[in-house]
Order: C-alpha cells, then sequence, then structure tokens
C-alpha cells in the first residue's frame, strides 16, 4: 500500500466500508474465476500488520455504516490487528464494532514494553481481546510468527477450505524491503 517512506502511504481507498466491500468482491470474482468455478465468502477474517491500522482504525470507526451489513463486511467474524496499535487505539470503536457482529473476535496483538506498547502491558479478554507478546519477537517476525497460531483458534467453522477467507492487510512486503521503522 506503499511504493516508498511512510509519508506517501495511501489506504488507496480501502480505509472506506463501500471500497473495501469492493475490493473484497472483486478478490472473491477472482479466486472463482481462477479455481474455475463459482466462489463466495461465508465468513471473513481482516488481518493487519503495522501501518494497516491506517485500514483497520477506519474500519471500527465506520461501525455504523450500512456497508458493514452487506457484502463480506456482513461476514466478518474476525479482526486481527498485529503489532500494529499506533497513534491512538480506538477501543470504543473497536468495541461498537464487535457489538454490530456479534460473533465477531477483535485481537489486538501488541508487544509489551515495545514503543508501541500503548496498554502498559495489560491483557484483556472478550470480543475485543488485548493479547500482549513478548518484545523480543521483532516487529516484522510478527506475522510470520502469529498467523498461524491464529488460524488454530479459530472455530472449527472456519477452518475448513470452504468455509475459510482471510484478506491480510499485512505490509510484510514492505518490511522485507526495509522501508518500514523497527522499534
Amino acid at each position: 500500500m506503499q511504493e516508498g517512506n511512510d509519508r506517501i502511504w495511501s489506504a488507496h481507498g480501502l480505509n472506506k466500508p463501500e471500497r473495501l466491500n469492493a475490493f473484497l468482491a472483486d478478490a472473491i470474482n477472482e479466486i472463482g474465476q481462477r479455481l474455475n468455478r463459482a466462489s463466495s465468502a461465508s465468513r471473513l477474517v481482516v488481518a493487519g500488520h503495522s501501518r494497516a491500522y491506517g485500514v483497520l482504525y477506519p474500519l471500527a470507526g465506520s461501525h455504523a455504516d450500512q456497508q458493514q451489513h452487506v457484502g463480506a463486511l456482513a461476514k466478518l467474524s474476525a479482526v486481527w490487528l498485529l503489532d500494529g496499535s499506533y497513534g491512538n487505539v480506538p477501543m470504543a470503536a473497536f468495541r461498537a464494532l464487535a457489538s454490530v457482529h456479534p460473533r465477531l473476535a477483535v485481537r489486538i496483538i501488541y508487544r509489551a514494553g515495545s514503543l508501541t506498547d500503548k496498554f502498559n502491558g495489560r491483557k484483556l479478554a472478550g470480543s475485543v481481546e488485548l493479547r500482549p507478546i513478548d518484545k523480543s519477537i521483532q516487529h516484522c517476525e510478527v506475522p510470520r510468527q502469529l498467523l498461524a497460531k491464529l488460524l488454530t483458534e479459530l472455530p472449527a467453522s472456519l477452518t475448513s477450505a470452504e468455509d475459510e477467507f482471510a484478506f491480510a492487510a499485512d505490509s510484510e512486503r514492505q518490511h522485507r524491503r526495509g522501508r518500514i521503522h523497527q522499534d
């Protein structure tokens, strides 16, 4: 989502529910074409790492938008923020989003004691979970080390190939190129 440094980062409209739904519809359609069969998403997991907060914070903030009830967003079942708690984390908005999607599990995973630790190592359970991890896990390693574990935590109905659709708003490619500062 960026070609250079963080100053030119853009959400390319994915911070708006209508545009995110359109993007997901295109992705699902493309998957169906490549599989040579009709494709649909019965559940949606949105995972974002680092700068993806620029999509996930607005997603939470748009909890009252009617687009939350149509398309792929209507099937939102999990939101994972992977070491992306920058700025002012909109906890109230994430709770409101969870109330719009009653089975939604929001996981805010952060490196306790790091420069981006907004929660002082605090742990919180519930529909909006704070999950501190050891800061010895390097920032760019967070998705690589945790995505498999998070996938195993999904309810059984989400782990079959036909029922699962995961969209990772992940900036790992930029990290491999060394374009995002590590703390």
